[in-house]
């Protein structure tokens, strides 16, 4: 499987991570959030992977500032499902697992390398 990197392309932590798998020759394929937003399914196998909806919310982004989330109760799959900026990137997919914003140690034992 060709890596996934799941975020936006002006991103700062999305570009680490190209940036990572360009020094080192890996290939991988950039999903965009801005050109394409993951499938019910997709965001599903996110979330079990890394720990449930909860941990995918990104309390610190503009959106959910925007929108005052802080002060309200709500359902972080149905959020998420309406407004991907909400979501923590990037998001890495290998055969070895998957990483939310992952360190450069989770990316060395994603990649194995």
């Amino acid at each position: 499987m060709i890596p996934q990197i799941i975020g936006i392309k002006k991103s700062a932590s999305t570009r680490r991570v190209i940036r990572y798998c360009s020094d080192r020759g890996i290939g991988y394929q950039l999903v965009d959030l801005k050109e394409r937003t993951p499938g019910k399914r997709e965001l599903d196998a996110i979330a079990a992977a890394a720990g449930g909806y909860d941990r995918l919310i990104d309390t610190e982004s503009a959106a959910y500032r925007k929108t005052n989330m802080g002060y309200m109760d709500f359902d972080p799959e149905e959020e998420l499902i309406e407004n991907t900026e909400l979501m923590r990137i990037p998001v890495v997919r290998t055969d070895n697992g998957i990483a939310v914003n992952p360190s450069d140690a989770e990316l060395e034992s994603l990649f194995g390398k």
